[in-house]
C-alpha cells in the first residue's frame, strides 16, 4: 500500500507540466531566427497563397493513458463522463518543403519501446508512462523506409511522448521548441523518480520567442518559419507554457496540427481542454476555444489533434 500511495503522490507532481525537482544539464538555448516574412499578416489572404508543402502524420505507437489525463473531468461539459484507461496514438509530422527539405513536427516514439513499454524514460515510477509499439512503427525505422534525411524537429511541446523519439534522431540537427519549455525530471535529494530527459545529448536547442512575432488575429503571435508563408508556428499556451500549434498552408489543403491544445476528438468537439499533465487549464481551454473559433472562420482547415485524426 506504501508503494502505491507513493506512485499516486509522485504521478500527482508529474501533473505539473515541466516541474523538474532539481536542474539537469541541457543544451545550451538560443532564439529561433526566422527569414524575413513574405507573407500577408492575415489568414484569409495567407490561406489564398497556398504553397507546395507537405505534411504526413505517423503513428510510433499507443501511450496508455487514462480519460481524466485527456480531459479535463471538472469542466461542466464532461459531467457524467467516467474515468477509465485507454490507449491513444503517439503521432510524429514528416513536413517536406521543396527548398528548406524535412522536418518533424514532435519526434514521436523510438525503437526503445518496441521490447520495453517504459522506452528509455527512467526512475523509479517510470511505470507512469506505458507504450506499446510494433516491430518497425518508431520514428527512426519510418524515416529510414521513407529515405527521409532530416533537417530538425519543430516540437509542440517537451512533454515525453513528443521528446522519447530524439536518441533515434541525429543529434546535430536543428531542435526548436517554445522559449521556456522544459523536460519532465523529477529527481528530489538525487533520487531518480521520473527522468526524461532524452534530449540530453543535442547540441543545441532554437526556441520560439512569440514576445516579438506578430499578433494575427483571431489567433495572436504567430511566426512565419520559412518566411514564404506556407509553414507557421503559433502560441497556444496553457498545457505548458509555450505550446507551439502548427498550420500547413500546402495547396491540397491547410492542416493545423493542434498538439496537445486537444488530444481526442471528443475534447475538440465538446471544447473540454485537456486534464492531467496540464499546466495552466484555464488558459488551456482559451487556447482550444481560440482554435475552435479559427477552424469555424476557416473551414477549408484539415484537423489534426494531439492524440488522435479527425477523418
Amino acid at each position: 500500500m506504501y508503494h502505491i500511495r507513493l506512485k499516486i503522490k509522485y504521478c500527482s507532481l508529474l501533473l505539473i507540466a515541466g516541474l523538474g525537482a532539481c536542474k539537469m544539464k541541457q543544451a545550451p538555448r538560443t532564439d529561433f531566427v526566422a527569414p524575413v516574412s513574405k507573407a500577408e499578416k492575415n489568414w484569409t489572404a495567407i490561406f489564398a497563397q497556398p504553397k507546395d508543402i507537405t505534411v504526413t502524420t505517423m503513428e510510433t505507437g499507443l501511450i496508455k493513458v487514462k480519460v481524466s489525463d485527456v480531459l479535463n473531468l471538472k469542466n461542466p461539459t464532461a459531467k457524467g463522463m467516467k474515468d477509465s484507461s485507454l490507449y491513444v496514438p503517439v503521432f510524429a509530422h514528416l513536413v517536406h518543403h521543396p527548398v528548406y527539405g524535412n522536418w518533424l513536427v514532435d519526434s514521436g516514439l523510438d525503437s526503445s519501446f518496441y521490447t520495453n513499454s517504459h522506452g528509455n524514460i527512467k526512475g523509479l515510477v517510470k511505470a507512469v508512462f506505458s507504450c506499446k509499439q510494433k516491430k518497425g512503427q518508431d520514428i527512426t525505422s519510418q524515416l529510414r523506409a521513407r529515405g527521409v534525411t532530416l533537417k530538425g524537429v519543430f516540437f509542440t511541446h517537451l512533454h515525453p511522448d513528443h521528446i522519447t523519439g530524439v536518441p533515434g534522431l541525429p543529434q546535430n540537427i536543428r531542435y526548436i521548441c517554445g522559449k521556456g519549455e522544459t523536460v519532465s525530471i523529477i529527481r528530489p535529494l538525487g533520487i531518480k523518480l521520473f527522468v526524461s530527459n532524452q534530449m540530453s545529448n543535442v547540441k543545441q536547442i532554437e526556441e520560439f520567442n512569440f514576445t516579438s512575432a506578430q499578433a494575427i488575429a483571431p489567433l495572436g503571435a504567430a511566426i512565419d518559419v520559412f518566411g514564404d508563408g506556407s509553414f507557421w508556428a503559433v502560441l497556444t499556451p496553457g498545457h505548458t507554457i509555450a505550446h507551439t500549434s502548427y498550420i500547413v498552408n500546402s495547396t491540397s489543403g491547410p492542416v493545423l496540427l493542434t498538439g496537445d491544445v486537444s488530444h481526442t476528438k471528443i475534447g475538440w468537439d465538446k471544447g473540454i481542454e485537456p486534464g492531467g499533465f496540464t499546466l495552466n487549464r484555464p488558459q488551456n481551454l482559451k487556447s482550444l476555444l481560440q482554435l475552435k473559433e479559427f477552424v469555424k472562420t476557416y473551414s477549408q482547415l484539415k484537423i489534426v489533434l494531439g492524440h488522435e485524426l479527425i477523418q
